[in-house]
């Protein structure tokens, strides 16, 4: 895996590996390897040392090309905060609180807030959560979602594209499921 990238969840028949992928060959028996298993592992995986650090300094300068958000971006993102907020509203009771975990440049965190509730969220972006914190005045802290401690205070927990960034969505799930209230949200 290049670094940065974790290959930390593989599903096959149903089995869950970390990091390592058990592969069983299904193909005529003509390369003397049919029914044999084989344990493929990743030539390296990020430590969660490495992974922090990347996330919170090259990710969004690597995938986005950006360090800071383009006001293309904020433009573009701002739009989509506010269709979720009107495809949510609904599901969410009045000022309910809603956190966004990998909130990004904090469009979606602002638009809620704007509408009503009582929306935060971390970003492990120094860049985006910065922007987030002084031009939309979200309420936007770093860090990362297993830091969380369970609180079973919010009423809807947003994942919007973080969940394939997670070294363990498994436990992410896990973990939001300790966030959440009771018939909380999760919008992924």
């Amino acid at each position: 895996a290049a670094k940065g990238v974790r290959e930390s969840l593989v599903l096959v028949d149903d089995t869950a590996f970390e990091h390592d992928l058990l592969v069983t060959s299904t193909h005529p028996q003509s390369d003397g390897f049919a029914g044999d298993q084989v344990l493929l592992a990743p030539a390296y995986t990020s430590t969660d040392a490495e992974l922090a650090d990347y996330y919170a300094h090259e990710y969004r300068r690597e995938y986005h090309d950006e360090y800071t958000p383009s006001a293309r971006r904020v433009v573009q993102e701002w739009r989509r905060g506010h269709r979720l907020v009107t495809r949510l509203s609904g599901e969410i009771r009045p000022q309910g609180r809603v956190f966004e975990v990998g909130a990004g440049i904090g469009c979606n965190v602002r638009q809620f807030a704007l509408a009503g509730f009582d929306a935060s969220g971390i970003e492990p972006g120094e860049g985006f959560r910065k922007f987030s914190v002084e031009k939309l005045h979200a309420r936007i802290g770093g860090g990362y979602l297993e830091d969380l401690p369970p609180s079973h205070s919010y009423d809807c927990v947003l994942l919007v594209h973080v969940l394939e960034h997670l070294p363990s969505p498994t436990l992410a799930l896990r973990q939001i499921r300790n966030l959440l209230v009771p018939q909380g949200r999760l919008y992924v």
